[in-house]
Protein backbone atom coordinates (compact mmCIF):
# COMPACT_ATOMS: atom_id res chain seq x y z
CA UNK A 1 0.00 0.00 0.00
CA UNK A 2 1.81 3.50 -0.62
CA UNK A 3 1.92 5.92 1.50
CA UNK A 4 2.05 9.80 1.65
CA UNK A 5 4.38 11.15 3.63
CA UNK A 6 5.02 14.38 5.14
CA UNK A 7 7.61 17.35 3.30
CA UNK A 8 10.38 17.61 5.59
CA UNK A 9 13.52 19.49 5.11
CA UNK A 10 16.61 18.85 3.55
CA UNK A 11 19.42 17.59 5.63
CA UNK A 12 22.93 16.03 5.08
CA UNK A 13 22.90 11.97 5.90
CA UNK A 14 26.57 11.18 4.49
CA UNK A 15 29.73 12.21 3.27
CA UNK A 16 30.84 10.03 0.26
CA UNK A 17 34.72 11.03 0.55
CA UNK A 18 35.19 9.87 4.30
CA UNK A 19 34.04 11.11 7.86
CA UNK A 20 31.85 13.98 8.36
CA UNK A 21 30.29 16.04 6.89
CA UNK A 22 31.72 19.21 5.28
CA UNK A 23 30.55 22.49 7.29
CA UNK A 24 31.43 26.15 7.94
CA UNK A 25 30.01 29.22 9.79
CA UNK A 26 29.25 31.59 7.72
CA UNK A 27 28.11 35.51 8.11
CA UNK A 28 24.35 35.88 6.94
CA UNK A 29 22.96 38.91 4.61
CA UNK A 30 20.55 40.89 6.51
CA UNK A 31 16.99 39.98 7.64
CA UNK A 32 17.39 36.35 6.20
CA UNK A 33 14.14 34.62 7.61
CA UNK A 34 14.60 31.26 5.71
CA UNK A 35 13.83 27.91 7.23
CA UNK A 36 16.82 25.57 8.65
CA UNK A 37 17.40 22.88 5.47
CA UNK A 38 17.47 25.76 2.86
CA UNK A 39 20.00 25.92 0.66
CA UNK A 40 21.71 29.24 0.93
CA UNK A 41 24.15 30.77 -1.68
CA UNK A 42 26.63 34.14 -1.11
CA UNK A 43 25.95 37.64 -2.01
CA UNK A 44 28.00 40.33 -2.11
CA UNK A 45 29.88 38.18 0.94
CA UNK A 46 26.61 37.20 3.00
CA UNK A 47 25.10 33.72 3.01
CA UNK A 48 21.79 34.31 1.91
CA UNK A 49 18.52 32.10 1.00
CA UNK A 50 18.05 31.03 -3.27
CA UNK A 51 15.74 31.77 -5.28
CA UNK A 52 13.75 29.53 -7.55
CA UNK A 53 15.94 27.67 -10.02
CA UNK A 54 19.60 28.62 -8.12
CA UNK A 55 22.41 29.16 -10.34
CA UNK A 56 24.67 28.40 -7.62
CA UNK A 57 24.34 26.97 -4.08
CA UNK A 58 26.82 27.11 -1.50
CA UNK A 59 25.19 24.82 1.09
CA UNK A 60 22.23 24.00 3.25
CA UNK A 61 21.37 25.89 6.69
CA UNK A 62 21.19 24.13 9.50
CA UNK A 63 19.19 26.65 11.34
CA UNK A 64 16.54 29.05 10.82
CA UNK A 65 18.03 32.24 9.56
CA UNK A 66 17.98 34.99 12.06
CA UNK A 67 16.34 37.96 11.16
CA UNK A 68 19.03 40.26 12.28
CA UNK A 69 20.33 43.63 11.05
CA UNK A 70 23.21 44.69 9.84
CA UNK A 71 24.42 42.17 7.75
CA UNK A 72 26.77 39.85 9.14
CA UNK A 73 25.40 40.38 12.90
CA UNK A 74 24.45 36.63 12.73
CA UNK A 75 26.16 33.74 11.66
CA UNK A 76 25.30 30.34 10.21
CA UNK A 77 26.14 26.92 10.05
CA UNK A 78 26.41 25.71 6.77
CA UNK A 79 26.79 22.13 5.28
CA UNK A 80 28.11 23.03 2.01
CA UNK A 81 27.00 21.83 -1.18
CA UNK A 82 29.42 19.16 -2.69
CA UNK A 83 28.43 16.13 -5.34
CA UNK A 84 29.99 13.74 -2.60
CA UNK A 85 27.36 14.87 -0.13
CA UNK A 86 24.37 13.28 0.26
CA UNK A 87 21.67 14.54 1.07
CA UNK A 88 17.59 13.46 2.33
CA UNK A 89 14.55 15.72 1.55
CA UNK A 90 11.24 15.16 -0.37
CA UNK A 91 10.55 14.33 -3.96
CA UNK A 92 7.07 15.84 -4.38
CA UNK A 93 4.96 13.79 -6.65
CA UNK A 94 3.89 10.20 -6.72
CA UNK A 95 8.08 8.47 -6.74
CA UNK A 96 8.83 5.87 -9.05
CA UNK A 97 12.06 3.22 -9.18
CA UNK A 98 12.48 4.81 -12.56
CA UNK A 99 13.40 8.36 -10.90
CA UNK A 100 16.79 6.75 -9.59
CA UNK A 101 19.44 8.52 -11.35
CA UNK A 102 17.29 11.28 -12.75
CA UNK A 103 18.19 14.76 -12.20
CA UNK A 104 15.39 17.05 -11.24
CA UNK A 105 14.81 21.15 -9.66
CA UNK A 106 14.18 22.41 -6.64
CA UNK A 107 10.79 24.35 -5.11
CA UNK A 108 9.90 26.19 -2.29
CA UNK A 109 7.12 25.45 -0.23
CA UNK A 110 6.00 28.82 0.61
CA UNK A 111 3.57 28.56 3.19
CA UNK A 112 6.06 26.09 5.17
CA UNK A 113 9.31 27.83 3.87
CA UNK A 114 10.48 23.82 3.53
CA UNK A 115 11.63 23.24 0.12
CA UNK A 116 11.45 20.21 -2.01
CA UNK A 117 12.89 17.81 -5.01
CA UNK A 118 10.85 19.13 -7.82
CA UNK A 119 9.71 15.99 -10.33
CA UNK A 120 7.90 18.34 -11.97
CA UNK A 121 10.78 20.11 -12.93
CA UNK A 122 13.01 18.07 -15.65
CA UNK A 123 14.28 21.54 -17.16
CA UNK A 124 16.31 23.57 -13.96
CA UNK A 125 18.01 20.57 -13.15
CA UNK A 126 19.89 20.88 -9.58
CA UNK A 127 19.64 17.51 -8.13
CA UNK A 128 20.40 13.73 -8.71
CA UNK A 129 17.99 11.21 -6.87
CA UNK A 130 19.82 8.26 -5.95
CA UNK A 131 17.29 6.17 -3.48
CA UNK A 132 14.05 5.96 -1.18
CA UNK A 133 15.29 6.95 2.80
CA UNK A 134 14.21 3.92 3.71
CA UNK A 135 14.69 4.39 7.70
CA UNK A 136 11.32 3.53 9.53
CA UNK A 137 8.69 6.11 10.39
CA UNK A 138 5.87 5.98 12.77
CA UNK A 139 5.99 2.20 11.84
CA UNK A 140 6.24 2.72 7.98
CA UNK A 141 8.83 2.25 5.76
CA UNK A 142 9.17 4.71 2.44
CA UNK A 143 8.85 2.80 -1.00
CA UNK A 144 9.22 3.64 -4.37
CA UNK A 145 5.40 4.30 -5.29
CA UNK A 146 5.02 6.67 -1.94
CA UNK A 147 3.62 10.25 -2.54
CA UNK A 148 6.05 13.28 -1.37
CA UNK A 149 8.99 10.33 -0.50
CA UNK A 150 11.67 10.85 1.33
CA UNK A 151 14.48 10.47 -1.02
CA UNK A 152 18.70 10.48 -0.70
CA UNK A 153 19.70 13.48 -3.67
CA UNK A 154 23.06 15.06 -4.44
CA UNK A 155 23.30 18.17 -5.87
CA UNK A 156 24.94 18.87 -9.08
CA UNK A 157 28.20 19.21 -9.63
CA UNK A 158 27.82 22.82 -11.96
CA UNK A 159 25.50 24.62 -9.52
CA UNK A 160 27.86 23.52 -6.41
CA UNK A 161 29.93 26.78 -5.25
CA UNK A 162 32.57 24.34 -3.97
CA UNK A 163 32.84 22.77 -7.57
CA UNK A 164 32.37 25.74 -9.60
CA UNK A 165 35.23 27.66 -11.74
CA UNK A 166 35.33 31.03 -11.86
Amino acid sequence: MANTWTRIAFRAVRNLAGPGLPSIELPEAAAQVFKAGAPVVFAAGFIQECGADPVMITGLATKDGQNLSPAGKAKQDIILAHPVTLFLGTLEGVSAATDRGLSYGLAKDAPSGKWYVDKADATAKRVTVWEVWEQSQDARTPAWGDTATPVVFSFAAPYCSITAVA
